[in-house]
């Protein structure tokens, strides 16, 4: 889950949080060097367990590795996968995590971000100039990261053969258990660590001086290490721009900074001298007791000590507060744009209301306080009055720039002569403009009027087409080049409401309906997108049906709502890439499914249209606009996949379905004797065994056989040769006699899980009253004694308001 400019906030404000890491050692054939255990680790603590989410990892491995070269880009896999181990070293868990099936909510953005990475890529082809967009054309998409493709299923296969090698062959690792959650296993990557780690945190027999490290570059992971309230964990972030791959053309991102641009296929820049290449990309490590710490003693501070204040409390109000900035599942409130330090406007109008009702906006079970947030969205609404002009400005900005290839030169008239309501009115001398201006008058107009003053020698309008979209009639003045426009300053507040209703939803038919629906779904998705830093998915089925957000003054009356989300179940993998795909990627769908894209006569056509539009009126600060592309039913696509489903092959079945994470232990683990008894006294592949570690150590959870695993059996690299090259490069070497063991891994209950309370680190709550004591919370040994000061924040504490 992406929040756009999010790091970068957090970078500007709370930079000595964050500290720049050195490399990895590296041996004379370019790979990583795991170095003395004795010694401290590059990240500059001791790690427990490492988590990664390792579709960030797929996606910069694409451009090490050559087109089509499957073996090359497992390679490249490892290779980063044995430098993030180095990095950190972990002394008991690895755990690998890649995506999974999504929620609905998540659908949705999926299918956006896919359909416009396929329009780019066929804008680009050169043999498609003067063709238009069409949604239709078949494209080979290289490396499709989606659960359900091919490739996929064979890097799933690729990490067990990673995983089983190292084990057997680098004494680093004997003592390691690792827990592979591949594509199978539903969920996001991040969301399945987070997961994990509430469940055994609330487990008993927990260590709470146990280290987590989470290496990852999404922005949520922040949120979820927070939503945790454990100290003891840090994350491990790729520096941005450090490395080649910073766009991937399969619509696949991962990155919050640069989302938009990673789904542009690649062009060799020729401003400037390219810089070199890392291999390996340079990682900052971010302490989440240090910002804990930070954000504790900033929203205690208002402008006095705050009464009964609790920080754990605190953060989970934070975190409520910064799913109004929109994600991947809901888009933001207008009128609040990170880059414009609306974090830190949000956490002015937090305080204010806590300070007033000494309560707080979320509870301990994921409830939300609905007249708590009312009033925050009511300091929102009167903050966004003086916003939607800005929102005007920009979007008669991108209409001045794609007619005069300028921007529009707005000025707010104070004594304006003329008034044009209704249609668009050509553009004249006053003389010219008066009769027509006459007849406007006669038709109720779209828009509230724009008054608009003559010139000399043309007159400038601004008014709405028939269809409720705002065009603009510019005409460039002799005198100074480039459009312009004047609008009475009276007007600002009542082009605002109407013009942005107008712009965003089209036809609104029964407004009290309409704007009772729209509140009702943007809080309910305020509400699951909370849940989800607390439980593993509050439901599967639910999604916001809009592609904009309500206006802050609409969301009134909230506290009469009841939320309630009915859990449901997660897609089949070929069922969520019938989602997701546009019809030009169907070569990763079998054909029966594909068909279903293309054929004039199928009941899905609807779904895959061969033009749509993108709305360059789209959301603020972003380049992309809104996809415009119908919703899918998900029970009519069930309905007809249900039909197809038997003539699929045996391979393609197995592609379809959904699976658990499996455990691999070293020859060293102390989980070792747990499944050397499971595989002895439980023949019962359906049969759950508890784990009981020996020697140290603990991982709570179950734990069956796995039919594929057999003891002292060779496990063969997956990929039989490259695809496409003359001469295939010699294959990985096989584990003969393995020496691993294997079994399914069933983690705790994840109701038992929602909103753990951690157990790490207890610390005194007035420890945060004051991020300037010296008693406040202890980090790891080490948090910040190693790794020079990071040069990309500027560190510091406080709110800045103003800078919009």
């Amino acid at each position: 889950m992406g929040i756009r400019g999010f790091y970068n906030w957090l970078r500007q404000n709370y930079g000595k949080t964050l500290v720049d890491l050195p490399d990895v050692a590296l041996d004379e054939a370019g790979k990583p060097v795991f170095g003395d255990p004795s010694s401290p680790a590059p990240c500059g603590v001791s790690v427990d367990n490492l988590y990664v989410d390792t579709n960030g990892v797929v996606v910069n491995c694409f451009d090490l590795a050559k087109k089509n070269d499957n073996v090359g880009l497992c390679q490249a896999i490892f290779d980063q996968l044995d430098y993030i181990v180095a990095m950190a070293r972990p002394r008991r868990l690895l755990y690998l995590a890649l995506d999974g099936v999504v929620p609905r909510a998540k659908v949705n953005h999926q299918r956006s971000l896919r359909f416009q990475a396929s329009h780019k890529m066929f804008a680009l082809n050169p043999q498609n100039h003067g063709t238009g967009v069409n949604s239709r054309e078949s494209t080979k998409v290289p490396g499709l990261l989606a659960p359900g493709t091919t490739l996929m299923v064979t890097i799933g296969e690729a990490l067990r053969y990673y995983v089983a090698e190292r084990l057997n062959s680098r004494p680093e690792w004997a003592g390691l258990e690792v827990i592979i959650s591949d594509a199978a296993v539903p969920g996001e990557g991040e969301n399945k660590i987070a997961g994990f780690i509430r469940q055994q945190q609330i487990s008993p027999g927990y260590d709470s001086t146990t280290c987590h490290a989470i290496c990852g570059s999404d922005a949520d992971l922040i949120l979820l290490a927070l939503a945790t309230h454990n100290p003891n964990l840090i994350l491990l972030r790729e520096v941005h721009n450090s490395f080649l791959s910073d766009v991937n053309p399969t619509g696949d991102t991962y990155d919050d900074v640069e989302e938009e641009d990673r789904l542009r296929p690649r062009v060799q820049s020729t401003q400037n001298q390219p810089q070199a290449k890392r291999q390996y990309p340079q990682y900052q490590r971010l302490a989440i007791a240090a910002l804990r710490e930070f954000l504790g003693g900033v929203l205690y501070h208002y402008p006095q000590q705050l009464p009964n204040f609790q920080t754990d409390r605190a953060i989970d109000d934070w975190i409520f507060l910064c799913c109004l900035l929109g994600n991947d599942f809901i888009p933001s409130l207008p009128a609040l744009v990170v880059q414009r330090n609306a974090v830190s406007l949000l956490m002015k109008f937090w305080q204010e209301v806590y300070h007033r009702r000494q309560t707080y906006l979320t509870r301990a079970n994921g409830e939300v306080d609905l007249v708590f947030l009312e009033e925050i969205l009511a300091k929102i609404a009167k903050f966004e009055v003086a916003q939607i002009p800005r929102l005007f400005r920009e979007d008669l900005d991108q209409y001045a720039t794609k007619k005069y290839g300028k921007p529009l030169r707005l000025v707010w008239a104070h004594n304006p002569n003329l008034a044009f309501p209704g249609h668009p009115l050509p553009v004249g001398t006053k003389s010219e403009v008066e009769p027509a201006q006459a007849d406007a008058n006669r038709k109720p107009p779209l828009v509230p009027d724009v008054k608009i003053p003559a010139t000399k020698p043309t007159v400038v309008a601004a008014v709405a087409d028939e269809d409720g979209w705002l065009k603009c009639q510019l005409e460039p003045e002799p005198e100074e080049p480039g459009p312009f426009a004047r609008l009475d300053e009276t007007h600002r507040k009542e082009l605002g409401r109407e013009w942005y209703y107008r712009t965003r939803f089209r036809e609104i038919k029964d407004g009290p309906t309409f704007f009772k629906a729209l509140s009702r779904a943007y809080l309910n998705g305020l509400c699951w997108v909370y849940q989800s830093f607390y439980v593993d998915c509050p439901s599967w089925t639910w999604y916001y049906p809009y592609y904009y957000a309500p206006l802050a003054q609409d969301l009134r009356g909230m506290f009469k709502f009841t939320v309630t989300f009915d859990l449901g179940k997660p897609l089949p993998p070929l069922a969520q890439l019938m989602a997701a795909l546009p019809p030009n990627t169907r070569s990763h769908l079998p054909p029966a499914l594909a068909n279903l894209m293309i054929d004039p006569q199928s009941p899905l056509i609807a779904y895959y249209p061969e033009r749509f539009s993108m709305d360059q009126n789209g959301p603020v600060m972003n380049a992309n606009g809104a996809v415009l592309l119908p919703f899918i039913d998900l029970a009519r696509l069930d309905q007809v996949l249900t039909t197809v489903y038997p003539s699929l092959t045996e391979e393609e079945r197995q592609r379809n379905t959904l699976g658990a994470p499996c455990l691999i232990t070293g020859p060293a683990s102390p989980q070792v004797g747990s499944l050397r008894k499971l595989y002895a006294k439980e023949p019962d592949p359906t049969k759950r065994r508890p784990l009981k570690p020996e020697g140290g150590g603990y991982l709570a959870g179950r734990i069956s056989r796995d039919p594929a695993y057999t003891s002292g059996m060779t496990i063969d690299f997956p990929l039989p040769s490259s695809v496409g090259t003359p001469t295939p490069p010699p294959l990985l070497p096989s584990v003969v006699g393995d020496r691993s063991m294997r079994a399914i891994y069933h983690p705790l209950s994840s109701k038992a899980a929602a909103k753990a309370e951690a157990r790490i680190g207890a610390q005194d709550q007035d420890a945060f009253r004051n991020p300037n004591t010296p008693q406040g919370l202890k980090a790891p040994t080490g948090l910040f004694g190693r790794g020079k000061r990071s040069q990309t924040g500027r560190g510091g504490v406080g709110i800045e308001l103003g800078r919009g």
